[in-house]
């Protein structure tokens, strides 16, 4: 070659380069070894490349943050309250994270005349761990509309799995999980029955769930939930519900569902 090439070609050009290089020969960018880019379009293309690259790792950086911050906030609220179900049979996806904020209204005084409203703000974390199976954490607050109790919600955790899912027809997916709420004066185990309907114009869904009270005695509670999932993108939806379990509680929920 003649003087002054310095023997390394423009991978975006196919052709040998005179100018000064933006990196030594002998640097690494981003993990690889990149040749110099002399030409304007070269450069651009290059520093573009190196860009997204560092823009990836950032998102994954953010990401894996969210998940164990959300995680680490669910686990730590742990007394109980009565949970909507805020689920369906849906899976988000392998790698993906969504979380999902709402509430539940309730009378808390099923005997009583005089009713005593509560409002059990809540959230929800899902993890992606494939693409038919989720892992999910749950919680949230209990509070009185008349400003007088506040109180934590309790922290359940669940494992689904899609069994079924077909556009215009329906999906079903079962569950297992766990945890400590007031549903069940303590630590529960429960199970999981999800069915959506798929289609555009009826899109409803029924979730049940049997708790078993883990205290002294054996107690067997049946909870179910139906309503409608309203898809506002890809990526976010609505839900509207009621709940109502066997100690006669009925409550009326609103959330938000956003997968990122």
């Amino acid at each position: 070659m003649p003087d002054g090439y310095n023997g390394m070609y423009n991978v975006y050009d196919a052709l040998p380069l005179t100018a000064f290089p933006l990196f030594p020969p002998d640097s690494d960018a981003g993990g690889k070894r990149y040749l110099t880019c002399g030409r304007p379009f070269g450069r651009l293309v290059f520093w573009l490349n190196i860009l997204a690259g560092e823009g990836a790792k950032m998102r994954n950086r953010v990401r894996t943050f969210l998940v164990v911050g959300l995680t680490g906030a669910v686990l730590v609220l742990s007394t109980g309250c009565l949970f909507n179900i805020f689920q369906t049979a849906k899976t988000i996806g392998a790698g993906n994270v969504a979380l999902t904020i709402g509430s539940g209204l309730f009378d808390f005084n099923l005997l009583d005349t005089d009713s005593s409203y509560y409002l059990t703000p809540q959230a929800r974390l899902t993890i992606g761990l494939a693409d038919s199976v989720d892992l999910g954490f749950q919680t949230g607050l209990l509070m009185s509309l008349e400003g007088e109790d506040v109180g934590w919600c309790g922290a359940t955790g669940d494992l689904k799995f899609a069994l079924f899912d077909e556009p215009d027809s329906f999906a079903l997916a079962l569950g297992f999980g766990g945890g400590y709420s007031l549903e069940t004066l303590g630590w529960e185990a429960f199970g999981e029955v999800f069915f959506d309907s798929n289609v555009k114009f009826l899109p409803i869904f029924v979730a049940y769930q049997p708790h078993v009270a883990l205290v002294e005695g054996f107690a067997l509670i049946h909870h179910f939930a139906g309503g409608l999932k309203l898809r506002l993108s890809d990526k976010a939806r609505l839900l509207f519900q009621g709940d109502y379990n066997s100690y006669g509680y009925v409550s009326y929920g609103l959330a938000l569902e956003v997968v990122f």
